[in-house]
């Protein structure tokens, strides 16, 4: 039986001692680690390395795959561009529009290989779904089967892989471990609560930021830095290091949680959680949140930010939450186990 693991839009090539911390590395990990213990398969790769070679886009390894592994990274957001417009459009520019329209030329290439192909999908984003991907990226083309292996089937996120490896940089990087800075936050937002939650913290001169990413079309002044995107945890945690809060957000399934979570408290940051009277994070608690933890107004969320500059207190309750999330924290050892199980089940 062939695997072929496919990248259908940004090609990656990934080595773990090079490579740290790029999106869905926990994923990538453990599929190298479940490759090393099925030696009765045959693997190829499309737009994607594991070695020090550059990646391709082999049209022949969809062509003659049994089973085709796609990484789902973000892919709503080509298929939906209306939420890229207006400021976003600051911080991606025509690299992005670029980027899309060439892809989605390579992508009407290679569609008609997946024809009658067993599909196994691996998700992050809560907006990647199976009809999209049926009815936007195959476009109706029939599909044999189609299982998806999600970052919430392992206990505390299977990238609990992260909080094994990110307190490692500081080792490596011998960052300045002072917390200086109110609040930061990596990422973007898309027209959404969380734009008027950190346009809030942003426009409160008592408090001071970093946002990294999505956020070039604020300017920088006294209380706020801002950087745009840093891809590698190299670059991004010594931004992040000085920070004392972040909050968390899933804004399409209460029931779903976020790395951002499990990075938050790697590095040493109290991570906050977004809920309405409707909609909460991690509804089901999977992460042992706190009640202190969930916040349901920008001046909640500011009132407990000005907590966190009592040192002993943010240091009290940054080992309350990182020992309430070692409770459902798997080991490295565990994930690769759990990981190869689903693989093998689904094989």
């Amino acid at each position: 039986m062939k695997v072929t693991i496919a990248k259908l839009r940004t090609s990656i090539q990934y080595t773990f001692s090079k490579t740290y911390f790029i999106y869905m590395d926990s994923f990538y990990e453990n599929y190298e680690y479940w490759m090393k213990s099925r030696p009765d398969l045959e693997f190829d790769v499309y737009n994607i390395s594991f070695d020090e070679s550059k990646p391709i886009r082999n049209d022949e390894a969809i062509k003659t795959a049994d089973v085709v592994i796609i990484p789902s990274e973000s892919e709503w957001r080509y298929q939906r561009p209306d939420l890229w417009e207006g400021n976003h459009t600051v911080s991606l520019g025509e690299s992005y529009k670029g980027h899309r329209d060439k892809t989605n030329k390579q992508l009407d290439e290679i569609r008609p290989y997946f024809e009658n192909k067993r599909i196994i999908f691996w998700r992050c984003e809560r907006a990647d779904t199976e009809e999209l991907y049926r009815t936007k990226v195959f476009c109706d083309t029939p599909i044999k089967s189609f299982d998806i292996i999600d970052e919430i089937d392992f206990s505390g996120n299977l990238n609990g892989m992260r909080y094994h490896h990110i307190p490692n940089l500081q080792k490596e990087l011998n960052c300045d471990i002072t917390k200086t800075i109110d609040f930061a936050y990596w990422g973007s937002a898309w027209k959404d609560d969380r734009d008027k939650v950190i346009h809030g913290i942003y426009e409160n001169k008592d408090f001071t930021t970093m946002l990294v990413g999505g956020w070039l079309y604020l300017k920088e002044d006294v209380n706020n830095q801002i950087k745009p995107w840093a891809r590698d945890w190299r670059d991004l945690y010594p931004l992040l290091k000085p920070a004392r809060s972040t909050c968390c957000f899933n804004w399409l399934d209460e029931n779903a949680t976020t790395s951002r979570y499990v990075e938050a408290l790697a590095i040493g940051i109290i991570p906050f959680v977004w809920c309405t009277q409707d909609f909460q994070y991690d509804k089901n608690d999977t992460y042992n949140i706190d009640v202190w933890q969930r916040i349901r107004s920008v001046e909640e969320l500011l009132w407990k930010i000005e907590w966190l500059r009592d040192d002993d207190f943010f240091k009290a309750k940054l080992r309350e939450y990182r020992k309430n999330y070692r409770k459902v924290l798997l080991s490295k050892k565990q994930y690769s186990e759990e990981f190869n199980k689903k693989m093998d089940a689904l094989i």
